[in-house]
């Protein structure tokens, strides 16, 4: 067995770290992304309505 080596348990640990890490970043890029979608219908959306009623408003 080798002998214990705490630099190479703290290279472990952080690389730990570093993948939790990662899978975080990558989960918020996935629900901001998520959010921009949502926002861009609502927007259109929006739009759209806006559109509809002053168009409707032009008619009387």
């Amino acid at each position: 067995m080798l002998p214990f080596n705490p630099l190479q348990q703290i290279s472990i640990n952080f690389l730990i770290q570093a993948k939790k890490y990662q899978q975080i970043i990558h989960v918020q890029s996935y629900f901001s992304q998520f959010d921009f979608i949502i926002c861009r219908r609502f927007f259109i959306h929006f739009r759209n309505l806006i559109v509809f009623q002053q168009q409707f408003f032009l008619k009387f």
